[in-house]
């Protein structure tokens, strides 16, 4: 996460981990062990009638860095109020955008599974060496 004034970015980043956890999915800063890599950037207006826009860019990209999608979204806050602590608004924020981000991860799948299917493979029969257990057959 990055651009979020205040304690932003690690308030929303903490708080995505949460909502992605409470709707079983598996976080991990691990990128040998990751499906997905989820990045954030906030963006904010310069302050109008006491009041400002804020639009935060939530891209789900797959481990290779191909772009899944994009999800977004847009408020108008009272002008300054992020600039602090963003405290239950971080987890507002994080819970809404749970949503938008699962359905990429859906349609990630979707696009994994639509991909041409591997050829059949003959069955081989391999010579048997005097000694050896052959290996169990395969579960696949």
């Amino acid at each position: 996460m990055r651009g979020a004034p205040g304690n932003g970015n690690e308030a929303l980043t903490a708080a995505l981990k949460t909502a992605l956890r409470g709707r079983d999915l598996t976080i991990s800063e691990d990128p040998r062990q990751a499906g997905f890599v989820i990045q954030g950037v906030v963006n904010t207006g310069e302050p109008v009638s006491g009041r400002q826009y804020i639009r935060i860019i939530w891209r789900v990209d797959t481990v290779t860095g191909d772009e899944v999608g994009k999800a977004v979204q847009e408020n108008t806050v009272i002008a300054g109020s992020l600039d602090g602590e963003w405290g239950h608004v971080a987890e507002v924020v994080s819970n809404a955008a749970v949503r938008g981000i699962k359905d990429l991860f859906g349609e990630a799948d979707d696009r994994i599974s639509s991909r041409e299917p591997l050829p059949e493979f003959p069955d081989v029969q391999l010579p048997a060496v005097p000694g050896r257990v052959p290996p169990p057959p395969s579960s696949y």
